[in-house]
């Protein structure tokens, strides 16, 4: 399968324990756990990733300077400090504007998908902090996988960039997907409805929810 750049990236931001028939044994329950928050990034513009391609490259030989088990295991976890830093580092040589938080500031367009009273609904990032949909330490998890998965996606040659993708959304537990946000919801109701024995707690529904 080849990752078209123009794919948006779908993953989970909060899981939930959710009781389902054992496939090894019918007559038996097991409790798994299964993603109830997603989050939906569109990439980066062509504009955004030149005014920062020296963080983003910086940022992505910190974390894999190790080998890739570092930057999985150890790497991932610390993606947003390693971005700082980097940034931080570039400013001070360069004697310009510390562009790191603004950067991590844009992640923040990243939309957040989550359960409401009507179904699943669309809300900004700072609107589910808000809400307390999700915690401050699930949205730093999150903001630490977009970056990981930024530094990746774009410093990297258009030739490898579908396989390298490929592996990299199977370790994050994600997946690209060229649906709008409505139609992603659309395919998650059925499995839903379906596969969960046990109905989620409704969420207060957003205060601010994109046009």
């Amino acid at each position: 399968m080849e990752i078209d750049h123009n794919l948006n990236f779908v993953f989970p931001i909060k899981n939930a324990e959710v009781v389902k028939p054992d496939p090894k044994d019918a007559t038996k329950n097991v409790t798994v756990l299964e993603p109830l928050v997603w989050g939906y990034h569109v990439p980066i513009s062509q504009e955004v990733f030149r005014a920062n391609y020296r963080i983003l490259a910086a940022t992505k030989d910190a974390l894999f300077r190790e080998g890739v088990q570092y930057a999985g295991e150890v790497g991932l976890p610390i993606a947003d400090l390693a971005l700082l830093d980097a940034a931080s580092t570039d400013a001070k040589k360069r004697e310009t504007e510390d562009m790191g938080p603004a950067f991590i500031a844009e992640l923040r367009r990243t939309l957040v998908l989550a359960p409401g009273e009507k179904g699943f609904e669309y809300l900004t990032a700072d609107a589910a902090l808000q809400r307390k949909i999700i915690s401050a330490d699930e949205w730093h998890d999150a903001e630490c996988v977009l970056i990981f998965f930024t530094c990746v996606s774009t410093v990297s040659l258009r030739t490898k960039r579908g396989p390298m993708i490929e592996a990299l959304v199977s370790v994050l537990k994600g997946s690209m997907t060229s649906l709008t946000p409505m139609e992603f919801l659309a395919s998650l109701r059925p499995s839903t409805q379906e596969e969960a024995s046990a109905p989620i707690p409704p969420l207060p529904a957003p205060s601010l929810v994109p046009s």
